[in-house]
């Protein structure tokens, strides 16, 4: 069984290559909504905005698919 865990800036990031993904036989196994945390220049960058304007969060999807048998 493969696996293979991919991290997204957007949803319509995700839902485009979960599209292509699904074509070459992945499917999704788990989708996790990963809050960011505002780095160091972001805060010297904005002051504190930063502390009310957070960045986007990041979705992680792990996807699976079937080994396929290998011809050599």
């Amino acid at each position: 069984m493969d696996v293979k865990v991919k991290e997204y800036r957007s949803q319509g990031a995700f839902q485009g290559d979960a599209q292509r993904m699904a074509r070459d036989g992945w499917t999704v196994q788990s989708v996790t909504d990963r809050p960011q945390r505002a780095g160091c220049l972001r805060i010297l960058l904005t002051g504190g905005i930063a502390l009310v304007w957070k960045p986007p969060s990041r979705v992680m999807v792990t996807y699976q698919r079937e080994e396929r048998d290998r011809e050599l």
